[in-house]
């Protein structure tokens, strides 16, 4: 139970590198032409099975670390070639600081090319592998961002006019505000810019083209006293609009969590006036209640080995999933990153959705039930309350679905 990356492709770069015989150390590069050109050869087919993971899959983690993986092989074979050992160093080292997983692939793609066209004079690397018109193999185009996946302009006024359709009509949300003291008063031209500015945010907030130029959320909502009630109900629209419209489950998520973020700039809370609660008294995120990343860190670091030593949860796979140190630091910090996701925390998890990071795996309700009790424990061993680590485990259990793969 654990979230992979690829590592078995790696292993047939190196089985198809471990019959070049090394050459003698030098002081600076010295072609040796039996080893450099195997090393050419098998690059090309990691450039070629990177790129199919990349563009078919939309693996870029798996294609980042198939890279990783063939570069530290290639570096160990290349020791006449010190000066290409110190540009897959400085590659790799680059990678690892660069924050976007597709960026990531890039970085070490463009050393590969490099390394394949020093060891082949004959092999012309790409000007740019994120260039369409650049007739090589192994293109990795800049993936779609989330605006294209939804349709870019068009299909999200379809959206927006379905969203604005449905939430006028309920009352949960009262969207003209009609139950408070300021209701709107909009005629056609006022839906119809309301409209533009919402798909304008839209765009702002998933990679578009269109700038919103309206104030920002809280101060535009400040004194329609919406309720949670009212923005559950508005989001509840929003999700079937897009649905309605074609948009893929996944996207959909994205564009719920960015919705979610604005929740506290446009629920109003109420004042310590009168009969309503007083300040600080409105419910904190479940983040922030866990005791944020402090504390879900150390969760996490007691939770992992907990799991690893489990022979319910059989982490390893009867020894054909093993997971190296680094393997697990990456473990460690994408499980971080994917619990202050769901609960409403600052850091963005970036890596494979569960249904790829477990596919193939074959986990069974027994060992994601094992696996769940190790993290109750863990939870418990940095004293989480009670009710929050029930809501944290109820909100992980959304996603049993795309684990339990296995009946």
């Amino acid at each position: 139970m654990t979230l992979r990356h690829g590592w078995a492709a790696v292993a047939l770069v190196a089985a198809a590198l471990a019959c070049t015989p090394t050459a003698a150390r030098a002081e600076e590069d010295k072609p040796d032409k039996a080893v450099d050109q195997k090393i050419a050869d098998t690059l090309k087919g990691v450039i070629n099975t990177g790129a199919d993971r990349y563009n078919k899959l939309q693996d870029y983690w798996g294609c980042y670390r198939l890279y990783e993986g063939a570069l530290l092989v290639a570096r160990g074979l290349l020791p006449h070639r010190p000066g290409l050992q110190r540009d897959i160093d400085a590659a790799i080292a680059e990678a690892e600081k660069t924050p976007q997983v597709h960026e990531k692939a890039f970085v070490l793609r463009r050393v590969i090319d490099k390394v394949r066209s020093d060891c082949d004079p004959s092999v012309k690397p790409p000007k740019d592998p994120k260039d369409p018109k650049d007739p090589h193999e192994g293109k990795l185009p800049d993936p779609k961002t989330l605006w294209d996946r939804l349709g870019g302009e068009d299909n999200v006024k379809k959206v927006v006019d379905d969203f604005v359709a449905t939430s006028a009509k309920d009352d949960k949300v009262d969207f003209f505000r009609k139950n408070t003291p300021n209701p709107h008063q909009l005629d056609v031209d006022g839906v119809k810019k309301l409209k533009q500015q919402l798909v304008a945010y839209i765009s702002s907030a998933t990679g578009g083209p269109i700038k919103y130029s309206g104030g920002d959320m809280k101060k535009v909502h400040t004194g329609m006293k919406i309720t949670d009630a009212e923005f559950d109900a508005a989001a509840a629209h929003l999700k079937a609009a897009l649905e309605k419209n074609g948009a893929k489950a996944d996207d959909v998520k994205a564009v719920m969590d960015a919705v979610g973020k604005t929740r506290g700039d446009i629920v109003e809370k109420k004042s310590g006036t009168g009969m309503g609660p007083g300040p600080g008294t409105e419910k904190k995120a479940l983040w922030d209640r866990l005791g944020g990343e402090p504390v879900v860190k150390k969760v996490v670091e007691d939770f992992l080995p907990m799991l690893a030593a489990d022979k319910k949860v059989d982490l390893d796979r009867g020894g054909k999933n093993k997971l190296s140190d680094k393997d697990m630091a990456q473990v460690k910090t994408n499980l971080i990153a994917f619990i202050s996701q769901v609960s409403g925390g600052p850091l963005k998890y970036e890596g494979k959705s569960p249904n790829q990071a477990f596919k193939d795996l074959d986990v069974t309700e027994e060992q994601y039930k094992a696996a769940e009790a190790d993290f109750k424990a863990a939870l418990k061993n940095n004293k989480v309350a009670d009710a929050d680590a029930n809501d944290l485990v109820t909100e992980l259990a959304k996603f049993k679905g795309q684990i339990v793969q296995k009946k």
